[in-house]
C-alpha cells in the first residue's frame, strides 16, 4: 500500500547507508505485535501514528523531500 511505499521512500531516500541501522533499531524496540502487523501490512491507525510519532531518526527536511520524489536516491556516505 501507498502508507509502506512512504515508509520505504523515508527509510532509503532519506536515511544515509551507514545511518539505517537506527530506523530498525528504534524500529524494533516497539512491540513485538505491531511489527508483526506492520510486516503483515495490517498495521492500525493507531499503529501508523506510533511508528511515526516521536523524534524522527532521519533529518525531517531530507524524509519530506524522499517523500516528494517518486523515486528517490539511495543516499549514501558523502
Amino acid at each position: 500500500t501507498g502508507y509502506y511505499r512512504r515508509v520505504g521512500s523515508m527509510l532509503f531516500g532519506a536515511a544515509r547507508a551507514s545511518k539505517r541501522w537506527k530506523v530498525f533499531e528504534r524500529f524494533f524496540h516497539l512491540p513485538s505485535a505491531r511489527i508483526e502487523r506492520f510486516f503483515a501490512a495490517r498495521s492500525t491507525r493507531f499503529d501508523r501514528l506510533r511508528i511515526a510519532c516521536g523524534k524522527p531518526p532521519v533529518p525531517l527536511l531530507r524524509a519530506m523531500r524522499a517523500l516528494t520524489t517518486s523515486r528517490p536516491a539511495l543516499l549514501e556516505e558523502e
